[in-house]
C-alpha cells in the first residue's frame, strides 16, 4: 500500500511483474525441464521486481549472447532460487550495491556474486540450495555446486542439458 500511495505508476509495474512471476511459477510447476531461454525470460521479470525494490543498488549482468539460451534445458525456477539466495544473504544498498553475474561455460550456468553478508541474518540452514540440488539430481542426474570461492565470492553452478536438434544430447 505504501508504493500505491507514493508512486502509483511504479506500483502498477510492480503488480504486473509480480503477476507474471506467479503465472510462470504456476504454469511450470508440473514440468521437469524448460528451455533456458524461457527460464531467463522469467528471471528477467523477477529482476524487474528487484529493480523496483532496490534501484541502482542491485545489478544483474548476463555474459553470453546469441542463441546459447535456446540450446539448453534447465529445471524451472532454478535460476530464480539462485538469485533469491544472493538477495537473501547479502547487504544491498546504494553504498554497497550487489552485482550478480550470470555466465555459461561447459554446459553449466554459473551465477556469481561478491559476498557482503547481511549483519542481522543469523544462521542459514541452506534449505533453498539443498532443495535445488535435489531437484537437479532428479531432473538431470547431476547435482549443483554452490559455495564460497576465494576473495568473498559466492558461486552457484547449475548443470544444463544440451539439446541436439530437438532431442537431448
Amino acid at each position: 500500500s505504501y508504493l500505491v500511495s507514493t508512486d502509483p505508476k511504479k506500483a502498477k509495474v510492480f503488480t504486473e511483474n509480480r503477476a507474471e512471476v506467479y503465472r510462470y511459477i504456476l504454469s511450470q510447476k508440473e514440468r521437469t525441464l524448460v528451455l533456458l531461454e524461457d527460464e531467463l525470460a522469467f528471471t528477467h521479470q523477477y529482476t524487474a521486481l528487484l529493480d523496483l525494490r532496490f534501484g541502482n543498488a542491485l545489478h544483474f549482468k548476463r555474459h553470453f549472447n546469441g542463441d546459447a539460451d535456446k540450446q539448453y534445458l534447465i529445471p524451472p525456477t532454478s535460476v530464480f532460487v539462485a538469485l533469491e539466495n544472493a538477495v537473501k544473504h547479502n547487504e544491498i544498498s546504494e553504498k554497497h550495491p550487489l552485482r550478480v553475474d550470470i555466465s555459461l561455460a561447459d554446459n553449466k550456468l554459473i551465477i556469481t556474486n561478491k559476498m557482503r553478508l547481511k549483519r542481522n541474518l543469523g544462521t542459514s540452514g541452506g534449505i533453498g540450495l539443498k532443495n535445488l540440488d535435489e531437484r537437479f539430481k532428479i531432473a538431470t542426474g547431476q547435482g549443483i555446486k554452490a559455495g564460497e570461492l576465494a576473495q568473498n565470492v559466492f558461486q552457484v553452478t547449475l548443470p544444463l542439458i544440451k539439446l541436439a536438434g530437438n532431442v537431448y544430447a
